[in-house]
């Protein structure tokens, strides 16, 4: 329960209001979306879209609404909060307003993250308006309500070219690799696994791929797989002293993928045909990245079939089953220690 307290400036708020700033926070946390609500609403953006027309973002929300079984809020509908002695009662986090507000806020930021990788184009509409989600609360006494709502205001990420009154469309045809791949988004929750700059190299990968550099592309994703495979070897700490010294050094990738597999071995971390199986495939993204990186010597037909568009894609597609395998080794071994 939130008990009274002054409006706070760092409160996107009509500060006509005399909510307290813990209860405005909680409504601000509750009305945001969370990654996974995200992750769903580019399903739903490319379900929509995947006729090849435009069509405006409150398809997305509708469509994400309704499987989510949230009933529609009328125009002059208000969150209530009742009051009680010494504070606000906590607010229903599935009341209609706020589950609203967090679909309409996971498709723009579904939107604003497609729109960067060229996944998505907007087309008529209103590009320059700031998005915002609204949220008008009710404070309720056991006399009945008080007079007067407050309306919450939070900013959501600007987009490239965006607002929330805007169509979209693919960049490409859905059965294009590009927006086949888009789907997939396999840089999701391997944070940890390939630490900060490992992430962003994925994430540069991913961009890379969707903006046609596919030899970048490529070369990316085979420097995301070595930060993985230092992941996983910090995971095994304490039990090779070489590998956690090179781990430490951050260099002889080779080295740190062979130790790193006989300990996932030693450690029973993998099944025997997954650590096979993930070791080929690191074997051959650093095949690629060398070839990729030293444009000199013979053209090798089946080197450069990965440096096309299908071919890069069904290395992106591969990786997300890759990564995944090498985030069950790492946990596997971290729980080990």
């Amino acid at each position: 329960m939130c008990g009274p307290g002054a409006v706070g400036d760092d409160s996107y708020i009509d500060f006509m209001s005399d909510l307290p700033t813990a209860l405005l926070h909680q409504l601000e946390r509750l009305a945001a979306p969370t990654a996974t609500d995200i992750l769903e609403a580019r399903t739903y953006i490319f379900d929509v879209l995947a006729d090849g027309a435009t069509h405006h973002e409150n398809a997305m929300v509708a469509q994400m609404t309704r499987a989510r079984g949230v009933a529609a809020t009328a125009y002059n509908h208000v969150l209530v909060i009742n009051s009680v002695q010494g504070g606000w009662t906590d607010p229903d986090p599935n009341d209609p307003q706020l589950a609203i507000s967090r679909v309409q806020g996971a498709v723009r930021a579904a939107f604003a993250t497609l729109a960067r990788e060229g996944v998505v184009v907007p087309t008529e509409g209103n590009h320059t308006q700031t998005p915002t989600i609204d949220v008008n609360v009710q404070r309720a006494s056991g006399s009945g309500s008080i007079t007067g709502n407050t309306q919450i205001r939070i900013n959501r990420d600007a987009l490239p070219a965006s607002s929330a009154d805007c169509r979209w469309r693919l960049a490409n045809a859905a059965n294009n690799p590009r927006t086949q791949l888009a789907r997939i988004n396999i840089g999701s929750g391997l944070e940890a696994l390939l630490g900060a700059r490992g992430a962003e190299v994925l994430r540069a990968a991913m961009a890379s791929f969707h903006a046609g550099h596919f030899i970048a592309a490529a070369d990316l994703l085979a420097a995301a797989s070595e930060a993985a495979w230092f992941g996983v070897g910090a995971a095994a700490v304490g039990h090779d002293e070489k590998l956690d010294r090179l781990v430490i050094g951050g260099d002889m990738v080779a080295d740190v993928i062979e130790r790193t597999t006989n300990v996932i071995a030693s450690q029973k971390a993998l099944p025997t045909n997954v650590r096979n199986d993930v070791r080929a495939q690191a074997a051959r993204f650093r095949d690629l990245r060398n070839y990729g990186l030293h444009p000199v010597g013979d053209v090798d037909e089946a080197r450069e079939a990965a440096f096309d568009e299908p071919g890069c894609a069904v290395l992106f597609m591969t990786a997300q089953r890759y990564f995944a395998h090498l985030q069950d080794a790492s946990q596997a071994l971290a729980g080990q220690s």
